[in-house]
């Protein structure tokens, strides 16, 4: 995901901000990073049908884009005070979208494996009844 995340922030830093001459680049990142660790937090959370953790997922995946907003809104960093730095939203916006991207590759991968299983397990089922009535 790091590598991912870095080479398309990298690119949508370039495309929407070509002004900027130097960029740390972690900032995008640790929003990918975050809001993934939130995505598994509320999967897991809801796997075990625990309540509480769902809530408390579900509030770390919009603190993002709340960070994210109030710095497009306000032109002011919300986690830092220094003069040195610019405040980019569309670089956060972009970890998220990449995390999301990433999120629903990894799914679907799942899924598909999910259903061959099952779909190799429904065969083997239809082919015992067939040998139990022949």
């Amino acid at each position: 995901m790091i590598t991912v995340s870095s080479l398309c922030i990298s690119i949508v830093l370039l495309i929407m901000n070509s002004e900027i001459m130097i960029y740390r680049g972690l900032s995008g990142i640790d929003t990918a990073l975050f809001f993934f660790a939130a995505y598994s937090i509320v999967t897991k959370a809801v796997k075990n049908r625990d309540k509480l953790w769902i809530l408390i997922g579900c509030t770390l995946l919009i603190l993002p884009f709340i960070k994210t907003l109030y710095e497009y809104l306000t032109g002011n960093l919300l986690s830092t005070t220094s003069d040195n730095f610019l405040p980019l939203p569309g670089v956060h916006l972009a970890g998220i979208v990449i995390c999301c991207i990433i999120i629903i590759i990894n799914d679907s991968h799942a899924l598909m494996n999910y259903t061959r299983r099952k779909w190799t397990e429904y065969r083997r089922f239809l082919k015992s009844l067939v040998k139990l009535f022949l």
